[in-house]
């Protein structure tokens, strides 16, 4: 009979290979867990004992078991997966196997330190055998509050991923090169029993249903859930939190919050009230929902988390619902619809994802667009302006680089750059947005039925993007192929455009023709809708059309000459440029700042103010160009072009002075090199330079990021007069001509609580018959920035600087000069081209070849939200200006301290007051402790 049997077996096999593609979709086969855990609050640990019954359900045999232990992957502080969220995350995390039984014998195991333990078969294990997996663990629970492993927080304990997981079995095989990274969320379906042993005075809630409580002894008891059928499951445990309950249709709904007597019952009432609207929407919009138990948390996890029938919010969300916020809301409706799309249907390989976010985002985009107003406007809160600004600002936090996401194919697996900006926001807005341009084609309506469709048949299955589409074919009798290629597989970016607009001579005095040129590059395969305004006001609208391959010409009869036209005025199209789709072309003018557009040049406007003791003030007006292709407002920007241009007028010295900019980015260059032009005059000094930066490595981003850093150079020459202004030393005064190329090496980290910052200066001057200056100039500034609780930092500041040759005074090491670090952003009163930062010594123009200086300062933070901060400062300065680095004597070393206050804002608006009240070495005839101050700003718009 066994001969037969493995007979059988090759024969499958052969069919298999010769019939069956080698796809990388997971084989469904059969898992049941029971787990029996023990929590131990004294050391912060699970113990468990987990039997999985494993039925091989495949076309292949099986002689190993791959299981994830997904808290391996923080095991080392000194891993990649650990620095990356090493902010998330006080201590290391582990999981470790005692023993592993097969049928009731010991088994062998390797890798068990590792994020995928093999674990190898006594027998080969053929397809429809079945076999019991015994396995002993230790899962410790690390301080934290992290997104991919279990961890605690004040009394809050999280245990997601905290237990060994069968890893995923594909068609081909096993995949062990792909098990090496953290847990997927969406995981395969499997059927789960639960019992955990825990202190009395902790309460639990999780994926499963609470089925009974065993009362055991030293206060301990034991709860007991009922086997489900999950993707995946998640408990959360307190001490100090209280459970209630939501009775919704056939759902049972289970809420885990803090004990807080003063406002518990409004902000349950009011989370009661959100989650019960989310899930009636989305049970009339799609199907009614489908879980009968769901557990929502307040936890510490930053955003929002979800598993199967198990979601967190981070605090603050939590109370955000209660005050009706959009973003809160945001979160808890793409959680919820994860229980539909990634938990009931589940696209669960990382290029296939783009389903599970793309129809989270989806959903929760319709259910805020539809409900949220009603909402506010329930809660007497005002819906016009508040809800435009936050809508906007929100959207524009995530979108702020369009062209990258727009340009990535959502249906590519790109597995090295697991969990990166790039990837995430593919699957997450451009999954939103290919679904949404779906809809546009389909219409409300059949659009609906096609995800209620998809629902039904991939219910608990492991579904594609061929899957969805074939369904939605199946369904709306649409051809999507030419949809697919463009929006699914492809890089290339669409580009709806105006070509040319023909008006034609007047028929008759009431009658005109326009006839408008389009074409889209490449094609959209979407319907397009186009605008015309005339001059007495009235739109006519032409909707449906479909482009051919070639330019399409439009035609509109106006009774009054057509003044403006809108291709695709609603923005049902996806595009990283609309410019082009407006007759004339948009050009706004704005005041100071405003979010980025893509559908118009913006032209901002602002005054300017740079003072000096020589001029009392220079006034002036800048006028800056930008057009943002790469939509980055918050951080390092690759806007394609940008220029600026002002005119300044001293007050005193009756001069006046320029300054004229041009950047643009080559973005089809290795890098994506940005280079700059720039000239101006302030004091004579007629500078000239063409500069250049790119950024190296991988860049992480604010808010997205908990790690955030970049690497940069910059290169370049620059071209000046060389003159010494009298206000620093009029005994001293120079001529000539100056030009020096320089580089510039920035290095900066942010792992939240530790920040620091490497720079790296070396410039050349280069005399030849047209210049008069040879030198060289180096310079090294190390800054590092540590949070020693929630308010307070100590900061610290290390910088060097060594020249040589013919320097002119202007390129000297000034004593009290520009950070070098801010010498990228800061402007400051008294402040002149250097790098030294001894604030109690402005009133002099300290300067020399060489040059060391520290800083150290306690910040303590007064007010402060996310990228805003007002800090108060304590400081303590020390340096010297040596004529011989080597021959350094302690009375040389000059000293000064003092307080001060800073505010920022987005790294774009800076005002800071510094007062050095001591100083060591004050001038002749002043006493060293006296009032002295230094004001400092700067405005990055």
């Amino acid at each position: 009979m066994r001969n037969f049997k493995i007979y059988l077996f090759s024969i499958l096999s052969l069919i298999t290979i010769l019939v069956i593609p080698f796809t990388i979709h997971a084989a469904e086969n059969k898992i049941i867990y029971n787990l029996d855990l023990t929590f131990n609050k004294e050391v912060h640990s699970i113990k468990g004992t987990e039997i999985v019954k494993y039925t091989n359900h495949s076309l292949l045999p099986i002689d190993t078991i791959y299981f994830h232990l997904n808290p391996n992957a923080f095991r080392n502080t000194k891993s990649k997966l650990y620095q990356r969220y090493e902010n998330l995350l006080d201590e290391p995390a582990y999981l470790n196997i005692h023993s592993v039984k097969i049928n009731g014998e010991n088994a062998d195991f390797h890798g068990d330190k590792t994020v995928s333990m093999a674990v190898i078969l006594p027998k080969t294990l053929y397809p429809s055998d079945s076999i019991t997996i015994y396995t002993e663990f230790t899962t410790k629970i690390p301080r934290g509050k992290h997104f991919f492993c279990p961890s605690y927080s004040k009394g809050a304990y999280q245990l997601i991923f905290f237990y060994p997981k069968v890893e995923h079995f594909y068609n081909c095989g096993w995949k062990p090169e792909l098990y090496k990274t953290v847990a997927d969320p969406f995981g395969v379906p499997s059927s789960y029993k639960v019992s955990l042993t825990l202190p009395n005075e902790f309460k639990a809630v999780g994926s499963l249903i609470l089925n009974s409580t065993t009362q055991l002894p030293n206060n301990f008891v034991q709860l007991n859930y009922s086997g489900q059928y999950l993707q995946e499951i998640g408990f959360s445990i307190s001490s100090n939190y209280k459970i209630s309950h939501l009775k919704l249709n056939n759902t049972t709904i289970t809420l885990l919050t803090k004990d807080n007597k003063h406002n518990y019952k409004i902000q349950e009432q009011n989370v009661k009230e959100v989650v019960s609207d989310i899930i009636n929407y989305y049970s009339d919009y799609f199907l009614p929902f489908q879980s009968s138990h769901l557990s929502i948390v307040s936890g510490n996890i930053p955003g929002g988390f979800a598993t199967a029938n198990f979601i967190i919010l981070n605090s603050k969300i939590y109370r955000g619902i209660k005050n009706i916020d959009y973003q809160s809301i945001q979160v808890l409706s793409h959680e919820i619809a994860h229980q539909y799309f990634g938990f009931l249907v589940n696209a669960n390989e990382s290029y296939e994802t783009w389903l599970n976010e793309g129809f989270a985002n989806y959903a929760a985009s319709k259910y805020l667009t539809n409900r949220y107003p009603l909402l506010r406007e329930k809660h007497n809160y005002p819906v016009t302006n508040f809800t435009k600004q936050t809508n906007k600002l929100f959207n524009l936090l995530f979108l702020s680089m369009e062209q990258e996401q727009i340009g990535q194919p959502v249906y590519t697996p790109n597995r090295t750059t697991d969990f990166s900006i790039l990837s995430d926001q593919t699957k997450y807005f451009k999954g939103q947005k290919v679904l949404e341009m779906m809809e546009y084609i389909l219409g409300d309506s059949l659009f609906k039925s096609v995800i209620n469709e998809y629902i039904k048949r991939q219910k608990f299955h492991i579904t594609t993007t061929e899957d969805f589409f074939r369904i939605a074919e199946e369904v709306s009798s649409h051809d999507f192929s030419g949809f697919y290629k463009t929006w699914v597989e492809s890089s290339s970016i669409p580009d709806l455009k105006i070509l040319k607009v023909k008006k034609m001579k007047d028929i008759a005095p009431d009658q005109h023709i326009t006839e408008i040129v389009i074409t889209d590059e490449p094609k959209c395969h979407l319907p397009v809708e186009i605008n015309a305004i005339d001059e007495i006001g009235d739109t006519l609208t032409k909707s449906g059309i479909w482009l051919s391959d070639k330019p399409d010409t439009i035609s509109f009869h106006s009774s009054t000459s057509i003044k403006k036209i809108s291709l695709d005025p609603r923005k049902k199209i996806w595009e990283f440029n609309r410019r082009n789709n407006h007759y004339p072309q948009k050009i706004l003018f704005k005041f100071l700042i405003d979010a980025p557009r893509i559908d118009a040049y913006q032209i901002f406007y602002y005054p300017t103010f740079d003072f000096n003791r020589t001029d009392i003030t220079r006034i002036g007006l800048k006028l800056r160009g930008r057009y943002w292709i790469n939509m980055r407002p918050f951080f390092p920007a690759q806007s394609l072009d940008e220029w600026y241009a002002s005119i300044n007028y001293g007050i005193k010295t009756k001069t006046l002075g320029y300054d004229f900019s041009y950047s643009t980015s080559l973005l089809s260059m290795l890098f994506k090199p940005r280079v700059s032009l720039r000239a101006r005059n302030y004091f004579g000094l007629f500078e000239s330079k063409i500069s250049s930066e790119i950024y190296i490595g991988e860049i992480k981003y604010p808010i997205i990021h908990q790690m955030q850093g970049y690497k940069k150079l910059i290169f370049g020459a620059q071209y000046e007069n060389v003159r010494t202004s009298k206000f620093l030393n009029e005994s001293n005064w120079q001529k000539g001509k100056l030009f020096y190329p320089f580089l510039d090496f920035i290095n900066f980290h942010n792992w939240g609580s530790y920040r620091h910052t490497l720079r790296i200066k070396a410039n050349f001057g280069i005399k030849s018959l047209y210049t008069d200056y040879a030198y060289q100039k180096y310079s090294i500034d190390g800054q590092l920035k540590f949070r020693i609780s929630k308010r307070p930092w100590i900061y610290q500041r290390l910088f060097f600087g060594k020249s040589s040759g013919n320097v002119p005074a202007q390129q000297n090491f000034y004593f009290f000069g520009k950070n070098i670090f801010e010498n990228l952003t800061f402007e400051s009163y008294r402040l002149v081209k250097g790098a030294g930062d001894m604030r109690g010594y402005g009133g002099r123009s300290l300067k020399g070849k060489n040059i060391i200086t520290t800083n150290t300062e306690i910040r303590w933070n007064l007010a402060g939200t996310g990228e805003a901060t007002f800090d108060f400062i304590l400081f303590y300065d020390t340096g010297v200006i040596p004529s011989n680095l080597t021959k350094i004597t302690w009375n040389q070393l000059k000293h000064d301290a003092g307080i001060g206050l800073e505010f920022n804002a987005f790294e774009a608006i800076m005002i800071g007051m510094h007062f050095p009240i001591w100083v060591s070495h004050p001038e002749e005839g002043k006493n060293p402790i006296a009032f002295r101050w230094v004001f400092s700003s700067w405005l990055n718009l």
